[in-house]
């Protein structure tokens, strides 16, 4: 739907924003946020709506949405001045409060006559500028092959971003020295000393443990401008060579070292701007390709005769392949890795890739590489691949453009292959994500911890000595420490376990040593043959660590990860290793790989209860054994005043926030099996990556799925479960049409899940729901009330319930049920149904303002489905607001076309009782929502 606005016209399906015939260039984030704003115009956005909406939710600085406000006002011709379009709301957010109305085609008619000579000197310019890249990429991708011409690509890359000076860095995070590769508009005195003694205090310094590769990030991203212009950075560094503002992107991270790309703005370039920035964009992705490249080979100056003979004697795996994937060429690595046959095969001639997913963008890259740098584009960079436990990574580089040409004309590509460094964040960026600190935060931690801590961190960082003391003090209240020395212990316990994982007395297991239980273990597990545990992923709870200074609180500590245990253990779809053995790694804080080694598992909780007084603070983080990778962590707060229900509380939200996790987990590690390789469990696990997505063509796909599972393993309760649920939603939610027999299928599936495995509490939910859609409103309560007796820290389990006691009509015992579901699992990928079933209890109960509000929360979620959309007009119909109204029916009629009285009421079958359904259909009507 294109929108417009005084002479704009906002184009969502495109990403385009026009004024006139002028196309008008905007950042994604910037594109983003203008669109949330106009798409809902009827209310004021928050900042917390904006983060979820354009971040996913990951942690950004305000300062960071505070540029994407400031480039959104300044691209309509806003400022924050005036407040035309976007005003702000102090303490509560933004709003666009311009006129808006649906784009007609006279407006893009009228927008698309301006003059010939504007259209032509537009193109021209256009013209121009591609040009202009097209010659800087070709440049950039032959400097990864000859590195003498990287300054020449530098002052290119300047000229075309349109800045003053621009440089490619690495650092190091083990020794923390900067290293200026390559630079271009910087005198040699002003590289030196940024790196001897500025360095430390660029914001941009900690931009890495905040963005990810690729992204484009400003000084205004990461702090308020105006304590840019305050620092010794500026004053002393950046002002006597008249540069005033720049931009860095991470070209490549890993857990002990970074590689970036800086560009500098000067007084005559003025600002970061969006335009600076969408330049910069285009640029830093042939970079990311050169550099890494460049990595993966470490190419010296060869005196060959052919390329071909000067990649023979690299480490890396080389192929020199046709635009159909032929091997021309192959070094003698990549030989090797052929007879390996574990990340690539020869077949027919060609080079295959054995992950089908790798497969299908090597062959699109070979293919594009035959037109050159320009059509290859982006693709193709940091392919992953993998082997046992392996990792590895493809680059595919062009040989038919640039000075590559003369390499042979019967190459369209060489395809580097290099193993890669395990994906572990590093220290600083798993505390700032753990502590939420913004990075003026983070650059105090960092600058205590590499100084065994300071007592002048304001002249450290070179800024005000006040504004250093304000951020350490939040420092000290975001991490619960009181001292510098207690901040250097917390970096210290991130920064890596030690290399074996030691052992110390705990609860014997049958009169045994501990060691001896783990060296029992461990030599089963190194025996020849992991420990399998029937497909099902496994997870070890280590005993959380005691901070409290006091041993006599052991007791607490130990409590918390046996209830943990046991509420993981009701999750019939994990392993969980027991209590004895866990403990045998008491005190140990050994290596969480050693522990996956041990045990077989895929997956550690652990964590730490510090008690002072009558407060208490626990933190848990679940990791992932292969790779040392964070996947969740969290911290609560609690007053001590009874102690077994904070123990029961804070053990059911930690079980209900990890299996979520895993099972996402799960989801992402057979989507990358090889299809020949996948079991029973493997098929059953894709299809619940299906099933979430909660689309009609992956309901089908699911169910498919978790047939062809059964076939393989019939007695695979959880995929009957699942295969159960799917068919009835298929018929609730997507295009299926409703009958006797699926329901009855439904129904007969669900059961067989059941007397395969009546202690799942999962799977009695999704029977449960299969006899609510027949109306067994008795026999789906009783299911439901087991399910959460079974496990109670399953939150769908809550929501089906409240939801069928809302169909009884026994509304004030519902809605507790739907919050605790909210509460156990805010992150749950059906989080939209929470809140959308939850809407419909409210209408149920006539309580329509309440239902306006989480309807809107559930729209609000990006898999939300049109039902969600259908509650909310359906409430705003009873609550009488047009206003809202003229937006909420459009949102529906773009998820469901054809949406109406007579479709709702076929599709509430389940509904059973007549005055429920007509309250329902009362306040579609008065919305106007057709018969």
């Amino acid at each position: 739907m294109q929108l417009a606005f005084g002479d704009y016209v906002l184009d969502g399906p495109k990403r385009e924003l026009r004024r006139g015939a002028e196309q008008i260039s905007l950042e994604p984030q910037v594109f983003d946020v203008l669109l949330y704003l106009v798409q809902n115009r009827d209310r004021v956005v928050t900042k917390d709506d904006l983060f979820a909406a354009v971040w996913n939710g990951r942690i950004v600085s305000e300062s960071t949405l505070t540029s994407r406000i400031t480039a959104a006002r300044k691209a309509v011709g806003d400022s924050g001045e005036q407040q035309a379009l976007i005003k702000t709301y102090a303490r509560k957010g933004f709003r666009f409060v311009g006129e808006v109305t649906e784009a007609v085609e006279a407006r893009n008619a009228a927008a698309r006559s301006t003059t010939r000579e504007d259209a032509k000197r537009n193109g021209d310019a256009r013209k121009a500028a591609e040009a202009e890249l097209s010659v800087l990429i070709g440049e950039i991708y032959d400097a990864a092959l000859d590195p003498s011409l990287w300054v020449s690509v530098l002052e290119k890359s300047s000229k075309y971003i349109r800045a003053k000076a621009c440089a490619l860095y690495s650092s190091d995070l083990v020794s923390k020295a900067a290293n200026v590769q390559y630079v271009f508009g910087i005198e040699p005195e002003f590289a030196r000393s940024y790196a001897e003694l500025y360095s430390k205090a660029d914001p941009m310094h900690a931009a890495r443990f905040f963005y990810g590769a690729g992204e484009v990030v400003a000084v205004a991203d990461m702090i308020p401008y105006e304590e840019f212009v305050d620092s010794r950075l500026f004053k002393e560094w950046g002002r006597p060579q008249r540069l005033i503002d720049g931009a860095t992107a991470v070209l490549e991270k890993s857990a002990t070292g970074v590689a970036a790309f800086t560009v500098l703005r000067n007084e005559e370039d003025g600002i970061v701007d969006e335009a600076m920035r969408h330049r910069m964009q285009l640029v830093v992705p042939h970079l990311r390709r050169a550099v890494l490249i460049g990595r993966a080979i470490e190419l010296k100056k060869a005196e060959a005769d052919t390329l071909a003979d000067t990649l023979d004697a690299l480490a890396a795996g080389v192929f020199l392949v046709d635009p159909t994937g032929r091997l021309v060429h192959a070094n003698g690595r990549g030989h090797a890795m052929l007879a390996e046959d574990g990340i690539l095969r020869a077949a027919g001639g060609r080079l295959v890739a054995n992950d089908p997913g790798a497969d299908r963008a090597l062959r699109s890259a070979f293919s594009a590489a035959e037109g050159g740098d320009g059509v290859l584009g982006t693709q193709a960079i940091a392919v992953p691949l993998a082997t046992a436990g392996q990792r590895f990574v493809a680059h595919v580089l062009p040989l038919t453009s640039g000075a590559r040409r003369r390499a042979g004309a019967s190459y369209a590509a060489a395809v580097f292959v290099h193993q890669a460094d395990i994906d572990t964040p590093a220290a600083p960026e798993v505390i700032a994500k753990r502590y939420e600190l913004t990075p003026s935060e983070l650059l105090v931690l960092l600058t205590v911890v590499e100084s065994d801590g300071v007592l002048n961190i304001g002249e450290a960082l070179g800024i005000p000595e006040a504004r250093a003391k304000t951020h350490l003090r939040r420092l000290f209240e975001k991490t619960g420490t009181n001292e510098q020395a207690d901040l250097v212990k917390l970096v210290a316990g991130c920064a890596g376990p030690p290399e074996q994982a030691r052992t110390a007395p705990a609860a014997p297991l049958a009169g045994a040593a501990p060691e001896l239980i783990v060296d029992e273990i461990r030599g089963r597990a190194g025996s020849g043959a992991a420990l399998k545990w029937g497909g099902r992923p496994a997870v070890a709870v280590l005993p959380f660590n005691n901070l409290s200074g006091d041993p006599e609180q052991e007791y607490f500590s130990d409590g918390i990860t046996e209830d943990i245990i046991t509420a993981l253990s009701k999750y019939r779809s994990l392993a969980v290793i027991a209590r004895n053995p866990s403990f045998a790694f008491k005190g140990a804080g050994g290596d969480v790989r050693q522990v996956g080694l041990t045990f077989g598992s895929e997956y550690v909780v652990e964590g730490s209860v510090r008690k002072i007084g009558q407060r208490v603070r626990i933190t848990a983080q679940l990791v992932e054994t292969e790779g040392g990778r964070q996947l969740w962590a969290e911290r609560y707060d609690r007053d001590l005043q009874d102690l077994f229900a904070l123990q029961d509380e804070i053990t059911t939200t930690i079980a209900a926030r990890i299996e979520p996790e895993i099972s996402a987990a799960e989801r992402l590690r057979v989507e990358r099996k090889a299809v020949p390789a996948l079991h029973a469990w493997d098929l059953f696990r894709l299809g619940t990556k299906h099933f979430y997505k909660s689309t009609a063509a992956d309901n089908l796909e699911a169910q498919r799925l978790f047939r062809r599972a059964i076939e393989l393993d019939p007695n695979l309760a959880d995929a009957y479960g699942y295969l159960s649920y799917a068919i009835v939603l298929s018929m609730t939610y997507f295009e299926v049409e409703p009958d006797e027999k699926r329901l009855s299928d439904a129904v007969a599936i669900g059961k067989k899940g059941v007397e395969l495995d009546d202690q799942d509490g999962l799977i009695r939910f999704m029977y449960g729901r299969a006899l609510l859609a027949t109306n067994a409103y008795g026999d789906a309560l009783t299911e439901l009330e087991t399910a959460v007796e079974l496990n109670p820290c399953l939150a769908l389990s809550y929501c089906g319930l409240g939801d069928s006691l809302a169909y009884e009509g026994r509304i004030s015992e519902a809605i507790p049920h739907f919050q605790r579901a909210i509460e156990l699992s805010p992150y749950d990928p059906l989080r939209w149904a929470f809140y959308s079933y939850r809407a419909l209890a409210h209408i149920f109960g006539r309580e329509f303002e309440l239902a306006c509000e989480w309807a809107q929360r559930a729209t609000r979620v990006p898999n939300a489905h049109y039902w969600a959309f259908a509650h909310r007009v359906s409430a705003l119909g009873h609550f009488q607001r047009p206003d809202d109204l003229r937006a909420a029916i459009p949102e529906l009629l773009q998820r469901k076309q054809d949406f109406s009285c007579s479709f709702a009421r076929k599709r509430l079958f389940y509904v059973k009782n007549p005055n429920q359904l007509e309250l329902y259909l009362d306040g579609l009507r008065k919305a106007g929502i057709p018969e």
